[in-house]
C-alpha cells in the first residue's frame, strides 16, 4: 500500500503539469512563480516559512528517517540517501509549484484579474486559489478529482509514517510489552489519531489547523531540530558522529568534513532559531 501512496502522487503531478502547461494564460502564473522579488530576502518571515516548509516536507526532526533507516543494512550509505532525498524533495516541490501556478495563471486569464489577486495564504493556496483556477477548465470535476486524490494519497502516506514512528517508539521503550501486544498497540495508535482528528472536521476545525500548523508543526518541529542538532554536534561531538558514520559505510571522504560539518553545526541551528523566533 505504501508503495502506491508514495508513487501515485508523482504520476498525478506529471499529468496535471502537462495539462497546466497547455492552458491559455499559464505563462502569467509561471512568470509570477519564477520571477524573484529580491526585497523579500530581508523579510525574516520569509526565511522562517522556508525553513518550516523544508522541515515539514523533508519529514525531519520527528523521527521518521530514524525509524525507516533502522531497516537499512549496516553498511548502507546514508549520506548518499540524504542527498537523493533532499534533491528529490526539492524537485517535487518545484514541479508542484509549476502545477499550481499554471492553473492559477489560466484562472486569472479567464477571470481577467491579476494572478496576485487569486492567491490566498496558508492552506488557502491549494484549497482555495488552486481550485479557483481548476474550475475554469473544461471537465473541471475530473481535474479536481485528480488533485484531491493526489492530496489524499500524500496525506495517507504521511499518516502511515506517523503511525509507524509512534509504534516504533513504543517498541523501543517497552520491547517486551510491544512484542506481545503489537497488533493491539497498532490499533490503539490508529484509534487515538482518529479521535484526535475529529475536532478538525468540525466547523471550527480550520482555526485549530491554523493554530496547530503554527505552534505545533512549525515551532515544535523547529525546536526539536535545534535540540537534536545541539545534542549531536555539541554534546556528543560532530567529529565523533562523522567518524561513526564513516565506520558504518566503510570509507572516508573529505566531503563529510567540509560540507556536513558547517551545515550541521551552523546552518541547522541557525535556521532552527530563525524558525522559532521569527
Amino acid at each position: 500500500m505504501i508503495y502506491f501512496t508514495a508513487t501515485f502522487p508523482f504520476g498525478i503531478i506529471i499529468i496535471l503539469l502537462v495539462r497546466g502547461l497547455t492552458l491559455k494564460g499559464h505563462q502569467n502564473g509561471i512568470a509570477y512563480y519564477l520571477k524573484p522579488d529580491w526585497s523579500k530576502l530581508s523579510d525574516m518571515n520569509i526565511w522562517s516559512s522556508a525553513a518550516n516548509q523544508a522541515i515539514y516536507s523533508l519529514g525531519i526532526a520527528y523521527g521518521s528517517h530514524i525509524a525507516l533507516a533502522s531497516h537499512n543494512q549496516f553498511r548502507n550509505n546514508i549520506f548518499r540517501d540524504a542527498i537523493i532525498i533532499g534533491a528529490t524533495n526539492t524537485l517535487t516541490s518545484f514541479l508542484l509549484g509549476l502545477v499550481v501556478f499554471s492553473f492559477l495563471g489560466h484562472g486569472s486569464h479567464e477571470l481577467n484579474i491579476p494572478v496576485e489577486d487569486m492567491i490566498d495564504h496558508g492552506p488557502g493556496v491549494l484549497f482555495i486559489s488552486y481550485i479557483q483556477g481548476i474550475t475554469q477548465l473544461p471537465s473541471a470535476p475530473i481535474w479536481c478529482l485528480l488533485f484531491f486524490l493526489m492530496v489524499y494519497t500524500l496525506g495517507l502516506d504521511s499518516l502511515f509514517i506517523q503511525v509507524w514512528i509512534t509504534v516504533s517508539c513504543l517498541q523501543d521503550s517497552f520491547p517486551k510489552i510491544a512484542s506481545k501486544y503489537r497488533r493491539l498497540i497498532l490499533a490503539g495508535v490508529c484509534l487515538l489519531m482518529f479521535l484526535l482528528g475529529l475536532p478538525l472536521a468540525t466547523k471550527g476545525g480550520i482555526h485549530m489547523i491554523v493554530l496547530m500548523d503554527r505552534y505545533v508543526a512549525d515551532i515544535g518541529l523547529a525546536t526539536l531540530m535545534l535540540c537534536e542538532a545541539v545534542s549531536v554536534c555539541w554534546l556528543y561531538g560532530l567529529n565523533n558522529f562523522i567518524s561513526d558514520v564513516e565506520m558504518m559505510i566503510g570509507h572516508k571522504s573529505r566531503l563529510f568534513w567540509w560540507f556536513w560539518k558547517p551545515t550541521w553545526m551552523v546552518t541547522v541551528p541557525l535556521f532552527s532559531v530563525v524558525s522559532v523566533y521569527s
